[in-house]
């Protein structure tokens, strides 16, 4: 179906660690929500959007987040703003996306597979003194 692909901040390993629990948390929320009732929720399900915004700074930088929302208002107001806009979405999609990863491993189990791919995993690092600079705004 394919020849190649490229993923990004893509781990070496199986996926597991932080990752997973992370993961099994947001998906949890979400089946534990009063009013998911399996997926076939007749109003919208709203108390999971909570967990989900504190989930959608994980894969972001923890300098990253400082710069973005350096004091209380503004790490307030950006939390805010990420419950508004998964609050907007739908919680099986949402839950699709959580676990789509479920199987993910890098290396092929098929003897079939013969497409070629290219892990990139990222790695960002600032020094202590410009970390501490950030914290200080």
């Amino acid at each position: 179906m394919m020849d190649g692909m490229v993923g990004l901040s893509c781990s070496r390993s199986r996926f597991g660690g932080r990752n997973r629990i992370s993961r099994r948390a947001a998906a949890e929320a979400i089946r534990h929500d009063p009013d998911w009732n399996n997926g076939r929720y007749e109003r919208r399900t709203d108390h999971y959007v909570y967990s989900a915004a504190a989930g959608s700074f994980r894969p972001e930088s923890a300098a990253r987040n400082q710069e973005m929302a350096p004091a209380r208002a503004a790490a307030d107001q950006l939390y805010d703003e990420r419950v508004a806009r998964i609050a907007k979405g739908d919680a099986n999609d949402s839950l699709w996306a959580i676990e789509s990863i479920d199987d993910y491993s890098p290396e092929s189990g098929s003897s079939q597979d013969q497409s070629q791919g290219l892990l990139i995993n990222t790695v960002e690092e600032r020094p202590t003194a410009e970390l501490a600079r950030l914290s200080e705004r």
